[in-house]
């Protein structure tokens, strides 16, 4: 149960340092991407997707 709160605190700090005010990506670093990807055991396409502006 911990390990999970755990996973679920860094995506929560995680979101929170990537979004910004209306809610877009602004930029994330490869090896905070790869810490977070570690961490869930996932790929970053489980966690990420393009969606064009417009």
């Amino acid at each position: 149960m911990a390990a999970q709160t755990q996973r679920r605190n860094l995506v929560r700090q995680w979101a929170q340092a990537v979004m910004d005010r209306d809610g877009k990506a602004r930029a994330i670093r490869f090896d905070t991407l790869e810490k977070i990807c570690k961490a869930l055991d996932c790929q970053p396409g489980d966690i990420l997707a393009y969606e064009k502006e417009g």
